[in-house]
Protein backbone atom coordinates (compact mmCIF):
# COMPACT_ATOMS: atom_id res chain seq x y z
CA UNK A 1 0.00 0.00 0.00
CA UNK A 2 1.05 3.17 -0.98
CA UNK A 3 1.86 5.58 2.75
CA UNK A 4 0.89 8.83 0.77
CA UNK A 5 -2.19 7.68 -1.29
CA UNK A 6 -2.83 4.54 0.41
CA UNK A 7 -3.63 3.12 -3.24
CA UNK A 8 -2.61 -0.30 -4.05
CA UNK A 9 0.21 -0.43 -6.23
CA UNK A 10 1.30 -4.20 -6.32
CA UNK A 11 0.58 -6.21 -9.81
CA UNK A 12 0.76 -10.03 -10.27
CA UNK A 13 3.85 -11.40 -10.44
CA UNK A 14 2.98 -14.06 -13.07
CA UNK A 15 1.39 -12.82 -16.20
CA UNK A 16 -2.04 -13.70 -17.27
CA UNK A 17 -0.52 -15.52 -20.38
CA UNK A 18 2.09 -17.40 -18.87
CA UNK A 19 0.26 -20.27 -18.12
CA UNK A 20 2.49 -22.66 -19.60
CA UNK A 21 5.14 -21.45 -16.95
CA UNK A 22 4.27 -24.20 -14.64
CA UNK A 23 3.78 -27.25 -17.20
CA UNK A 24 2.51 -29.83 -14.49
CA UNK A 25 0.12 -26.99 -13.49
CA UNK A 26 -1.64 -25.77 -16.90
CA UNK A 27 -2.36 -29.76 -17.07
CA UNK A 28 -4.08 -30.10 -14.19
CA UNK A 29 -6.07 -27.38 -14.30
CA UNK A 30 -6.77 -27.73 -17.79
CA UNK A 31 -8.14 -31.27 -17.06
CA UNK A 32 -8.72 -30.87 -13.46
CA UNK A 33 -10.13 -27.20 -12.61
CA UNK A 34 -11.88 -28.13 -9.59
CA UNK A 35 -8.67 -29.65 -8.31
CA UNK A 36 -6.42 -26.12 -8.85
CA UNK A 37 -9.38 -24.25 -7.59
CA UNK A 38 -9.61 -26.28 -4.28
CA UNK A 39 -6.21 -25.37 -3.64
CA UNK A 40 -6.67 -21.75 -4.32
CA UNK A 41 -9.51 -22.21 -2.16
CA UNK A 42 -7.37 -23.44 0.58
CA UNK A 43 -5.24 -20.23 0.43
CA UNK A 44 -8.26 -17.71 0.26
CA UNK A 45 -9.34 -16.94 3.28
CA UNK A 46 -13.22 -17.57 3.63
CA UNK A 47 -13.31 -20.73 1.51
CA UNK A 48 -11.46 -24.31 1.78
CA UNK A 49 -10.36 -26.74 -0.66
CA UNK A 50 -13.11 -28.74 -0.26
CA UNK A 51 -15.79 -26.49 -0.77
CA UNK A 52 -13.99 -24.33 -3.65
CA UNK A 53 -13.27 -27.63 -5.24
CA UNK A 54 -16.73 -28.60 -5.32
CA UNK A 55 -18.62 -25.50 -5.22
CA UNK A 56 -16.11 -25.31 -8.90
CA UNK A 57 -18.16 -28.43 -10.31
CA UNK A 58 -21.40 -26.51 -10.07
CA UNK A 59 -22.27 -24.53 -13.48
CA UNK A 60 -22.94 -21.16 -12.87
CA UNK A 61 -21.71 -21.48 -9.63
CA UNK A 62 -17.98 -21.85 -10.77
CA UNK A 63 -18.05 -18.64 -12.67
CA UNK A 64 -19.05 -16.96 -8.59
CA UNK A 65 -15.92 -19.05 -7.09
CA UNK A 66 -13.38 -17.75 -10.02
CA UNK A 67 -14.27 -14.36 -9.17
CA UNK A 68 -14.39 -15.37 -5.53
CA UNK A 69 -11.05 -16.53 -5.44
CA UNK A 70 -9.10 -13.72 -7.69
CA UNK A 71 -11.05 -10.89 -5.30
CA UNK A 72 -9.63 -12.95 -2.49
CA UNK A 73 -6.08 -13.09 -4.01
CA UNK A 74 -6.18 -9.61 -4.78
CA UNK A 75 -7.27 -8.61 -1.16
CA UNK A 76 -4.34 -11.02 0.39
CA UNK A 77 -1.47 -9.93 -2.31
CA UNK A 78 -3.13 -6.48 -2.43
CA UNK A 79 -2.98 -6.62 -6.03
CA UNK A 80 -4.42 -3.31 -7.93
CA UNK A 81 -6.88 -5.00 -10.37
CA UNK A 82 -9.64 -3.36 -11.04
CA UNK A 83 -13.20 -4.92 -10.38
CA UNK A 84 -14.23 -4.81 -14.53
CA UNK A 85 -10.88 -6.46 -14.97
CA UNK A 86 -11.24 -9.14 -12.37
CA UNK A 87 -14.71 -9.97 -13.33
CA UNK A 88 -13.38 -10.35 -17.21
CA UNK A 89 -10.49 -12.91 -16.59
CA UNK A 90 -12.52 -14.84 -13.90
CA UNK A 91 -15.23 -15.59 -16.84
CA UNK A 92 -13.49 -15.33 -20.04
CA UNK A 93 -10.15 -16.65 -19.26
CA UNK A 94 -11.11 -18.77 -16.64
CA UNK A 95 -8.04 -21.50 -17.04
CA UNK A 96 -5.06 -19.02 -17.79
CA UNK A 97 -6.90 -16.90 -14.06
CA UNK A 98 -6.91 -20.13 -12.41
CA UNK A 99 -3.24 -20.66 -13.52
CA UNK A 100 -2.18 -17.22 -12.31
CA UNK A 101 -4.04 -17.29 -9.08
CA UNK A 102 -2.16 -21.00 -8.41
CA UNK A 103 1.65 -19.70 -9.27
CA UNK A 104 0.91 -16.66 -7.31
CA UNK A 105 0.21 -18.26 -4.40
CA UNK A 106 2.64 -20.90 -4.85
CA UNK A 107 0.21 -24.07 -5.17
CA UNK A 108 2.42 -27.12 -6.53
CA UNK A 109 0.42 -29.91 -8.48
CA UNK A 110 1.86 -33.45 -7.21
CA UNK A 111 2.94 -35.63 -10.08
CA UNK A 112 4.83 -38.31 -10.71
CA UNK A 113 8.15 -38.39 -10.76
CA UNK A 114 10.45 -38.33 -13.64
Amino acid sequence: MDAVTGALNKEWENGLCSCFGDFKLCCVTFILPCYTAGKIGDKVPGLSCITAGLLFLIPVVNLIIAFKLRTGIKTVKMINEGTLATCFYSLCCGCCALIQEARELGVEVPMARS
